[in-house]
């Protein structure tokens, strides 16, 4: 988890600082740090001040009504005390001279400690939902292997009951020996019977 932490807060410090490089060449550097100051509430990486050391205006368009640019040698690197209108607690502050005017209207916080709670805060959420589905895929596993057993062991008790029953029947001869008759005396009745038979045919014919 420590490690994950590091790899995490190098990851967003490295694209915070791409993005604000490149805030004022390409578009969608700058929209990526103005939503993320919006949302979240805050400047810069660290602080606000982190965008002193980034030329992230153009000089001549946005400050060219700054006095103090003209009064400045050239030879003296520009140091700007400013920072982007994102930055701002509401739609509008003084975002301008805040070393002379205070931080009073502007948020002072950086982005990088906020996105990266956000970012692990998201992964531990996935990391949660993932647990869940495997919890769940091996429940319903389970469900249908007893299901399975169930069904088996119902099978092989029906088998097992007509086994017992084929048996019965197997030994059903030993059983109802005794409702038959002797085959011996059964020839020897029906023997007189016919004698008897053919005694009655002959008085007829006399």
């Amino acid at each position: 988890m420590h490690r994950s932490n590091i790899l995490v807060s190098e990851a967003t410090s490295k694209h915070l600082n791409i993005s604000m490089k490149n805030y004022r060449s390409f578009l969608n550097y700058k929209k990526f740090m103005d939503n993320l100051q919006w949302s979240l509430k805050c400047c810069g990486i660290n602080s606000y001040k982190d965008w002193f050391s980034y030329d992230w205006y153009d000089q001549m368009k946005d400050y060219e009504w700054d006095p103090s640019l003209y009064k400045r040698n050239k030879k003296e690197p520009l140091v700007t005390d400013s920072v982007p209108l994102s930055c701002c607690k509401s739609g509008s502050c003084i975002s301008n001279y805040l070393l002379e005017l205070g931080t009073n209207s502007i948020n002072t916080k950086g982005c990088g400690k906020r996105l990266r709670r956000v970012i692990m805060l998201s992964m531990s959420a996935y990391l949660i939902i993932f647990i869940l589905i495997i919890i769940v895929e091996l429940l319903i596993v389970r469900f249908l292997i007893k299901q399975n057993n169930y069904c088996g062991n119902h099978r092989s008790g029906k088998k097992t009951e007509v086994r017992h029953i084929m048996s019965v029947n197997d030994k059903f001869h030993v059983s109802s020996a005794s409702c038959q008759l002797d085959p011996e005396e059964s020839d020897d009745e029906e023997a007189s019977r016919n004698t008897e038979v053919e005694n009655l045919k002959m008085d007829m014919f006399k």
